[in-house]
């Protein structure tokens, strides 16, 4: 740290109160994201500096990096660089301050040239080469750092947010982020990180673009995050013209949907679900994400129906989409459990050898999971509405105050008998996936395992990730289970049964 009295002989301090930005909140305001360090004399290093100094006849250098850093193209990051030459060598610039990384900037458009495209100009600004931009970039506007891979440099210029509307279509891409530069997200709020850039190398597809893009910062609306930890830092946005997708990585290189922002205030539903079935690697994560939005609308059914609202004329609609979601949940179940099952009884079976066989195993699942509830439906919709004429005595009805089938007939059938099959199949399923999860060897190099101190006695331990897998599917059959024998267990008390079918008569729901 430069002492204060030396320092004030310099430069000017200023104290910035604006700086302190509530993060947590998100307010559209700018963030200093940008650090200084000061040189005392010609031989001593650099030192960091707090505030922001207002310089007059010193050397001012923009690096994109802290001092000794260099810049990592494939990992878009700063890393130490002790074999590589500084860029104060390679530029012959004598520097007493250096300005690291950037602020208030709206876009920041990272553009890769060569040394000879950067000349040094008379107004103390670095005049970029004609195969870059014809004009000078003014202060604050730039930094310029080394690329520690090639003899190359790495300039980002500060730009506007029309930027990326107007040049996206034709020239580069932008790459949304919700935090500044020189930030990163972490535990719901955007902390300062030197070192940090973001790692997009494995994102690039996104971009369709190898050579410039640029950084879109300060989104300020957003949606509560599907998962968080303090250990998940990298944002990636898939950008699609106006349309963009915040993307949570974590150490492990798994991609989360953990926040969405969206500068236009909206979200767009639709196509977030699509690229998160798209994105999701794995075909079992792909089923799971399936089941996973199913069930969630077969539960927001079921919290509708108890709301003293009532239905109107969307009476039997409602009873039908009810219908529908109470079998498809059981059908996703069905494929998701196969789809595990064949993953631990042969993990073979689970390495595609291309997208194209993953997709096809994908479409013949959906194809099962879709058509027994729609063949389910068809016949309960003829029936009710009766096109289909059946005895009213199995005719399924629908109850006039929660919308939903009637269970106090045997007209609940129409329900219970596919939802059974599906139940019974989901049992067997769930029983071949423990058979197929035994105990492993210390020796399993993909198991996590306790080895025993005794050279005479084996020991022998449950798979952790494949246990963790069979526990979670359990809970899931059990609540399935539950719910199915308590909804449809009152069938069995009706006052009808069958030796009454000739009998008393169930009263007329036709009006329904």
């Amino acid at each position: 740290m430069v002492p204060t009295n030396e320092f004030l002989t310099l430069v000017t301090l200023i104290i910035n109160n604006n700086l302190t930005n509530n993060l947590e909140n998100y307010e559209p305001a700018f963030v200093k994201s940008s650090r200084y360090y000061y040189k005392i004399n010609a031989t001593s290093a650099l030192h960091p500096v707090e505030f922001d100094p207002i310089f007059s006849n010193k050397t001012l250098f923009p690096k994109c990096c802290p001092p000794d850093f260099s810049y990592d193209l494939g990992k878009k990051v700063c890393v130490e660089s002790q074999m590589v030459s500084s860029i104060f060598q390679d530029l012959k610039v004598k520097v007493n301050l250096v300005k690291s990384g950037l602020s208030e900037c709206q876009v920041v458009v990272d553009r890769f040239v060569k040394g000879q495209d950067i000349v040094r100009a008379p107004a103390k600004n670095l005049k970029v080469g004609l195969k870059v931009s014809k004009d000078r970039i003014p202060n604050g506007k730039y930094c310029l750092d080394k690329i520690a891979q090639k003899n190359a440099y790495v300039i980002k210029i500060c730009d506007e947010r029309k930027y990326c509307i107007n040049n996206t279509k034709s020239k580069d891409w932008c790459v949304n982020k919700c935090c500044w530069e020189g930030y990163s997200y972490t535990g719901r709020k955007c902390k300062y990180a030197e070192n940090y850039a973001l790692q997009d190398d494995k994102y690039r597809k996104y971009y369709e673009n190898e050579g410039s893009y640029g950084f879109m910062y300060g989104i300020t609306e957003y949606s509560a995050a599907f998962t968080d930890s303090e250990d998940r830092n990298d944002i990636v946005i898939l950008c699609d013209h106006e349309k963009r997708i915040n993307i949570r990585t974590d150490s492990e290189d798994r991609n989360d949907i953990v926040i969405l922002c969206d500068h236009e205030k909206r979200i767009n539903i639709r196509l977030v679900w699509t690229f998160l079935i798209y994105e999701l690697q794995g075909l079992t994560i792909k089923l799971a994400a399936c089941y996973t939005l199913v069930e969630s609308i077969f539960w927001i059914l079921i919290a509708m129906k108890m709301l003293p609202a009532k239905f109107g004329q969307f009476c039997n609609v409602f009873g039908y989409v009810h219908t529908l979601m109470s079998i498809s949940r059981l059908s996703w179940l069905n494929v998701l459990e196969y789809e595990i099952w064949r993953t631990i009884g042969n993990p073979k079976s689970g390495i595609y050898r291309s997208k194209n066989l993953m997709w096809l195993r994908l479409s013949r699942y959906s194809l099962y999971a879709v058509t027994i509830p729609a063949v389910t439906m068809v016949i309960f919709i003829l029936s009710h509405q009766r096109i289909y004429l059946l005895p009213l005595v199995i005719t399924p009805q629908l109850n006039i105050f929660t919308c939903t089938v009637q269970l106090d007939t045997y007209g609940a059938l129409h329900v219970l008998i596919p939802a059974i099959i599906l139940i019974f199949v989901n049992l067997l399923l769930f029983g071949k996936i423990l058979c197929c999860c035994p105990p492993t060897g210390n020796n399993d190099v993909y198991f996590i395992s306790y080895t025993n101190t005794s050279a005479d006695q084996d020991t022998f331990v449950v798979n952790n990730k494949e246990l963790f897998i069979v526990v979670k599917l359990a809970i899931i059959n059990i609540i399935t289970w539950i719910y199915y024998m308590g909804a449809y267990s009152r069938i069995f008390n009706s006052e009808y049964n069958l030796e009454n079918v000739g009998g008393k008569q169930p009263p007329d729901y036709s009006y329904m």
